[in-house]
């Protein structure tokens, strides 16, 4: 649990330059996050898709309220700021109509 307390923990990577324990043979990265009453921000570009979901607990997403089992897409946009507590899981993958 301390690998991703009040931060991103990158899992799995594809992406040039990033290392992680599980590789990807695509361009996306897999994160996971803890929040306990904090904040986690994540850089997006515009080019790229954003799926959060929320393992458990509740967070506000980019001003958005999101509790436990909900989902959100995010595309053209350049960063997701998220604050709260829970268990945060994210994917970050190239947008395919681009």
């Amino acid at each position: 649990v301390q690998d991703r307390l009040g931060r991103w923990f990158l899992v799995a990577s594809g992406m040039a330059g990033a290392t992680a324990p599980i590789a990807l043979q695509q361009n996306a990265a897999f994160s996971i996050a803890r929040l306990v009453d904090g904040s986690v921000d994540y850089p997006l570009t515009p080019a790229r898709l954003g799926f959060l979901f929320v393992a458990e607990g509740e967070v506000t997403a980019n001003g958005e309220t999101l509790k436990t089992g909900d989902a959100v897409r995010m595309a053209a946009i350049t960063g997701l700021s998220v604050k709260g507590s829970g268990e945060l899981l994210l994917w970050d993958v190239p947008d395919a109509g681009q």
